[in-house]
């Protein structure tokens, strides 16, 4: 009966050793299982954020983008107006400027034949020339 209880002893000892080993192996698995549940949560997660960052960018990016393109536009504009009213100032300030090339063919073709008369050609209104302006109309 000694013996009997000897190897019970050991038995038990020896299983509860075992068990004690399998059950703290299975619950250092459990622990890593977690463990790597939360690591692949955060993972998730950190990609998750990386990707509305990148999101984040690409339309800040667009909208600047946009912004410059509409600020280009708008500079282009401006420095065009501007031209545009510097011409018209030019054009308006040179009156050979200001005249059609047929106008200002007739105003060279009129300087021209001036500096052309005689020299003691009087200059001014013909003496043919009527007073009164009625009179040259036809009725």
């Amino acid at each position: 009966m000694q013996l009997l209880v000897i190897v019970g002893a050991v038995a038990l000892l020896l299983g509860g050793g075992v068990g004690w080993w399998v059950g703290d192996g299975l619950e250092r698995g459990r622990c890593a299982q977690r463990e790597h549940d939360v690591a692949v949560a955060y993972a998730n997660d950190a990609n998750a954020r990386i990707e509305a960052a990148r999101a984040e960018l690409e339309a800040q990016n667009r909208r600047a983008t946009e912004r410059a393109q509409r600020d280009a536009r708008a500079e282009a504009r401006r420095v065009t107006e501007a031209a545009d009213y510097e011409l018209t100032i030019a054009r308006t300030a040179r009156p050979e400027c200001s005249r059609d090339p047929d106008a200002f063919e007739r105003l060279r073709n009129a300087i021209r034949a001036a500096n052309a008369r005689a020299a003691g050609a009087p200059a001014g209104v013909p003496a043919d020339l009527s007073a009164d302006p009625g009179t040259d109309r036809p009725e």
